[in-house]
């Protein structure tokens, strides 16, 4: 009933990301940086002000908080965007929790033989329209693989997670592969959502790839990233165990798990 009533489809997140482009948009930037909280003192100043609303989502971390939320210790994972976040261990193809009663298939999510993440974890990163837009590598390697999916532009956030069935598999999404030196091969989905613009891609297959640096961003709207990793490779920090139950916010750098192995 709610999916019918509410037109979340392609026309109106092109209106929204037509309108985050024009100039008349940065006018609502000083109400949403009051209602974010937003810390200035951490962002890149932009001397000649924000052209528009995308411009504003777009800004940039400043290199020094990069760097110092990054340790050197690369056999430590770190968040790769500032979202909530949920840590699932032990997936299985075909009964990935969505919320409550619903479930989803991961074959469904990538398109694809996900039998290599089998018994493996899943982290996914629920941003929201206040948050710092860009996702980081989260360690070294090289893209192998990455493919777009089109699909519908639901939100995700908690109308859309409770009413759309199998809403990730649904939605458009980006998905790269990477074989990582550290966490072996690893899987990033950015899934996009009503009112997000577009998914900006910094790089393409073969790109040799560097820990911290921007692997991307979403335009206006809050959307969601997605980790997969093999089974064996990864030790979630102890407060973050239970976050299947509950998101739990991160910032950016964060460290969240710990290598078991390296291969």
């Amino acid at each position: 009933m709610i999916r019918q009533l509410i037109p979340f489809d392609k026309r109106l997140s092109q209106i929204s990301g037509v309108f985050a482009d024009k100039k008349v948009s940065r006018y609502i930037i000083p109400f949403l940086e009051k209602c974010c909280l937003t810390n200035k003192n951490l962002f890149v100043e932009s001397k000649l002000g924000y052209k528009n609303l995308n411009d504003w989502i777009g800004r940039s971390l400043k290199t020094e908080i990069i760097d110092e939320k990054f340790s050197q210790n690369s056999k430590l994972l770190f968040s790769p965007c500032e979202a909530y976040m949920k840590i699932y261990e032990g997936i299985r193809n075909n009964h990935i929790i969505q919320i409550k009663d619903k479930s989803y298939s991961l074959d469904d999510l990538i398109l694809g033989d996900s039998e290599i993440y089998q018994d493996g974890i899943m982290i996914i990163f629920r941003l929201h329209l206040c948050h710092y837009h860009h996702f980081h590598y989260v360690a070294n390697g090289e893209i192998v693989n990455f493919k777009k999916i089109s699909g519908k532009y639901n939100p995700v956030n908690f109308l859309g997670l409770n009413y759309v069935k199998e809403l990730f598999c649904v939605n458009r999404r980006d998905i790269t592969e990477i074989v990582t030196e550290n966490f072996g091969r690893i899987m990033y989905i950015e899934v996009g959502a009503f009112n997000v613009g577009s998914i900006v891609q910094n790089n393409s297959v073969g790109d040799k790839i560097k820990r911290k640096d921007k692997k991307g961003y979403f335009q206006f709207g809050g959307s969601t990233v997605i980790l997969l990793f093999k089974k064996g490779i990864l030790n979630p920090d102890k407060k973050y165990q239970n976050s299947n139950k509950q998101e739990i916010y991160v910032f950016v750098g964060d460290k969240i798990a710990s290598l078991i192995s390296k291969l």
